[in-house]
Parts: structure tokens; sequence; C-alpha cells
């Protein structure tokens, strides 16, 4: 298979071909519904899938690669090749995709003088060996489905450096590939109007208005090519204590269907959303403090859910496909939806406190003067410990956090204190004979998009201060990376009891014939994070907009199971419920 663009026609083996794509993320779906995923999209009119790869789980570890599982790239590419679809292939580096860090691994931030998205040495042996590693696991592919390679991602709005763009370019010829090469670009002129390397296709990203008048400015700037939206928008991010915002199916696909009558190839974006399971949910956040946190759900109002269903949105695209293209018919079968089933209440009636579990929970542990970011003391994700010794003072004793991030929780003597938030971190302490100060602080999410990202470094960055004139050294730094509870201990707490928060609540449940997919509640909860069977799903708020977490059937197990809540304020009643369907607040645009 050769990929080509020719006389102003995309074409693959010199016919003439019309990307009609979908996105969705190998590695926010469960691995055992790739093909539902994939063949739902074939169903729907489409001829391509594109895919962005996250390299901050590809390489969690410096050095250390991981392609198994749900990261398995390779058998995702197989799996398309054999149902007939060809592949977008999106490595990043930088992915944003409202996703942790943009898909940048921690540990580039311990990196001493490492700048991102440029020219700058060090970050481009970083990404040197993590495309390396990417072209061994897709090189195969090259000449069966992956047609179009993307270096990159919306580098318009970020920067301009053209040696950085050329090095990724070179890399990826270099690697053998032949096909074409792309760059998308936002939805201004200011952004779509910066340069490309020599031979990379300038796509676009837009949705939310008529894209005509951006496909036509674009095809001004490169009039020998054809041109491409390479994210067509049907949905937006979603973020905590923000409504969920719906556009109007019929005005999307009405928009869309300028653009194809216009000529442009297409890649929806979502065409199916997933789940940012774990941590993996991003923020935005600017320099002036403003910062957002990003929900679990991918589910951008795509036109299959967050748990596969198709929906009105698909429909009304699947007629609009069957029109632009010739090889499908509408009559194609939709393969059926998942099963979901309401497993019902379930109590929780165990209980560990997060105080009592410090050392359990507690890896990488460092001594320091000062106070180490959560980076330099090898963690990524979840939650940053300090310890330290206060001396007696003769007065109440104000402690005051110097560039810190997110919230957390202060413990002195084993006792909770103070519980601070975004922005200001300050608490007064009793100090009495002396004792041991303990600061816990979580990591909400980097932020995965502005300028601001390579201020990401979580937990405290400059030191804590006492009485507002005095740093407090000899500290004692560990990560909490929240995922083996293996030795934290859980004890029954009594009926009609509600133990104090931030901790752990437990509980078992038995499904006793097939699994389904099912919707996880915490109706009483306020903040936390919830865990099925040792695997960590995602966060809950109070605020929502989702006020569940999906739970995939592939996660459940005939027989016992176990769900462990993880609540930051209270739970007044220690409960979780599983749905048949997922709660939250919409809002029409």
């Amino acid at each position: 298979m050769k990929a080509a663009i020719q006389d102003g026609e995309f074409r693959i083996d010199g016919k003439p071909f019309r990307i009609l794509s979908g996105e969705m993320h190998y590695f926010r779906i469960p691995r055992d519904c790739w093909e539902d995923r994939l063949r739902k999209l074939k169903a729907c009119g489409l001829n391509t899938v594109s895919t962005y790869m996250p390299w901050n789980l590809h390489e969690r570890v410096q050095g250390t690669f991981d392609f198994s599982g749900r990261l398995d790239i390779h058998s995702f590419l197989e799996l398309a090749d054999g149902l007939g679809l060809k592949v977008i292939l999106r490595p990043g580096p930088y992915i944003c995709s409202e996703w942790e860090f943009g898909g940048f691994p921690a540990w580039l931030l311990t990196i001493p003088g490492l700048r991102l998205r440029c020219s700058e040495e060090q970050y481009l042996e970083c990404v040197r060996r993590y495309f390396e590693a990417v072209f061994r696991e897709v090189r195969e592919f090259y000449s069966k489905n992956v047609i179009l390679f993307q270096i990159e991602n919306g580098y318009a709005s970020y920067g301009n450096d053209m040696e950085y763009y050329r090095f990724l370019k070179k890399l990826v010829d270099d690697s053998g590939y032949e096909n074409v090469v792309i760059a998308a670009d936002g939805d201004s002129d200011s952004r779509i109007s910066t340069a490309v390397p020599p031979g990379v296709w300038r796509t676009l990203m837009c949705g939310r208005e008529n894209p005509v008048p951006q496909l036509e400015f674009n095809q001004a700037e490169q009039p020998d090519m054809p041109q491409l939206i390479i994210e067509y928008w049907n949905g937006q991010h979603m973020a905590t204590g923000e409504p969920i915002r719906l556009r109007d199916p019929k005005q999307i696909v009405n928009n869309l269907e300028k653009a194809l009558e216009w000529g442009a190839h297409i890649n929806l974006y979502m065409f199916h959303g997933g789940t940012s399971f774990g941590f993996m949910n991003g923020s935005m956040k600017t320099f002036n403090g403003w910062y957002t946190q990003l929900v679990s759900s991918y589910d951008t109002c795509a036109p299959l859910s967050e748990s596969g269903d198709v929906t009105e949105l698909y429909r009304m695209y699947r007629t609009l496909f069957a029109k632009y293209n010739p090889e499908f018919s509408a009559d194609t079968p939709i393969p059926e939806d998942s099963r979901k089933c309401a497993y019902g209440e379930i109590p929780l009636t165990e209980f560990a406190s997060l105080s009592g579990n410090l050392d359990a929970l507690s890896t990488c542990t460092r001594t320091s003067a000062s106070p180490l970011t959560l980076e330099e003391v090898g963690g990524d994700y979840g939650f940053v410990r300090y310890t330290t010794h206060l001396v007696a003072q003769n007065f109440p004793l104000p402690v005051t956090l110097i560039g810190y991030q997110d919230r957390g929780w202060a413990f002195y003597n084993g006792k909770k204190i103070a519980r601070f938030g975004q922005g200001k971190a300050e608490f007064t302490i009793q100090t009495g004979h002396g004792g041991t100060l303990e600061i816990v602080i979580e990591n909400m999410g980097r932020s995965n998009f502005y300028c601001s990202i390579e201020n990401n470094r979580k937990g405290i960055s400059i030191g804590v201060q006492l009485n507002h004139q005095q740093f407090q050294h000899g500290w004692t730094t560990a990560a909490m990376p929240m995922e083996d509870l293996s030795r934290v201990k859980f004890a029954p707490f009594p009926e009609n009891s509600v133990p104090a928060c931030p901790g752990f609540f437990r509980g078992k449940f038995f499904i006793g014939g097939d699994v389904a997919d099912t919707f996880l509640a915490v109706p009483s909860g306020r903040c936390g994070f919830c865990r099925i069977n040792g695997i960590l799903l995602g966060r809950y708020d109070w605020q929502g907009p989702l006020h569940t977490l999906y739970l995939p059937a592939s996660f459940l197990r005939k027989g016992e199971n176990i769900v462990e809540v993880f609540e930051y304020e209270s739970l007044e009643r220690p409960v979780v419920v599983f749905l048949d369907h997922p709660l939250g607040v919409l809002r029409l645009e």
C-alpha cells in the first residue's frame, strides 16, 4: 500500500481515496471492547480510524517501554487492518487530548534545563528514544494500513521552532515511513498560518461553526493540496463543576455536510471518547492561576457513548456518510450495544484512615533540607507526602506552603488539623511540646494545554514557611501513587457511625451470573476516587457534571468483587450504587 498526494488529490496506490475517519483511543477503551468499537465505526460508514498514542503510559519509567494489554498498539492496528480500516497514527510526542500533561511523562520535569516542545537537545533525545520505540511497534503497518502519520499536535498554538518540527519529520522519514506526514493546527487564522516542514500536509481542527471559511483559508495557504479536518469537533471537554455542553446534533451534521460537499477529508473527534481511567484526566491552567480539573469520562458527546452505545448523532452521521462513501450501504447491520446491569446498592463496611496508613502507602522516600516535588522523588500520579519535626513555640504557629499546587491536608501528631484547596495553603498549629507535621498533597491532574504546561511540577516546589518569615528545613518526601493498597489496614466500623475522612471505604458484592457493564455512583460522597477489584476507575466529585463512573464488564468478575472508595471530605452514608445508566448535568449550547 502506498498513500500519497498527487495532482491535488489524496490517493492510495494511485487511486483517489476519501478519508472518512473517526477518532478513538485504544488506551481509553478496555482491550476486549476494541473490536466492537471498530466494527461500529465501520458500520457508521467510515473507512479510517485515528488514534493518539500516550507517551506517559508507554514510557512511564524513563527508558522502560510498555506496549502490553490496553497499550498494545500493534494488536490494535492489526485488528483495524483485519477489518479493512485505514489508520491515522498520532503519537505526539505531545497529544493534548484532555489527557494528563498532554501525554508527556512526568519524569521529563526532573531533567535540569530540559524545555518542552522545542529543539532543546535533552528533549530531542528523549523524543528520539520514544519515537524509535513507537516505530518498532508500528513499522509493520506502514505497508498495510497506516496512511497518515502526524507529528506534534496543534503546535501553532504553542511554538514556532522549525528546527524541532523538521527533527520530528526526519525521525519519521528515517524510520522507513513513505506515506503522508501531517501536522494539525487550530481553528483561527493566526494558528493556521504557522509554517510546517516541507513535505508535511497541514490539516485543520474546527467544528463549532461552518468550517468552509477555514477550509478556504487553508486552501489559499496550500493551493496544491487537498484539505483534511483532522479534528472535526462534535463535542467538548468536560470540567469539574461545569455542565456538559451539548451541541445540537442537527447543526453538527449540517456543518459537517457543508465540509463534505466542499470536498474535505474528515476525522470525527471524537467518534468514541472512552474513559481516562486512573488518574489520567488532564487539567487546564494559565500563568495567572486559573485552573480547572477535567473529569475521568471522555465521552465528549461522541456518536458512540462512553460505554460504546449508538446515539442519535451516530444514526444521523450514518445516513450522511452513506452519501459520501460509495463502498458503504446504509443497510449495513450495526453491532448490538452491550448489556447493562444495575447491581444496586452496596454497603461499605470497612474503613482505613489516610493518616493511619501513610507509611503503607508511601514509596520512593527521600530526605532533604527542603521539600521535594512529586517528580523529584520519582513519583508521577496520585499523592505526595511531606514529613518534618516542629519544635515547640509559645504562640500559635502560622504555616504557609510556598509554590504549592492542587489540594491537600495537614496532620499534626497524627490528627488532621487542616484541609486546603486550590490557591492559598495556610494554617495554624498549636505546637505544644513539638511534634510531627505531615502534609499530603494530591496531583489533581497536570495541565494538558496552554503555554503553562512546563509549570506542572506537583506538590511543593519552593518550601514551607513558619510564622511568615522562616523556612522549615529537614524534610522527608515520599510518593503515594495510591495504586497498591495491599499494606493498608482496613477494619470494620460500627453501623451507625461515620469515620472521619480522608480515608478508604471498602465493600464486597457478589455477581451470580454473567457480568455486564454498569455505572458506579457514590451518592453521599463529596470528592474522591474509586477502585474496583484493584483497578483505579477514576475520580468523582459532587459538583459534577457526571455523577457516575463507567465500569466495563471486563473489570468485574463472576463471584466476589471488591469496591474501594477514597473519600476526601465526608461520606455520611457509606454506600455505593451500581446503575444501568450514567447520571450527569447537561446544558445545551
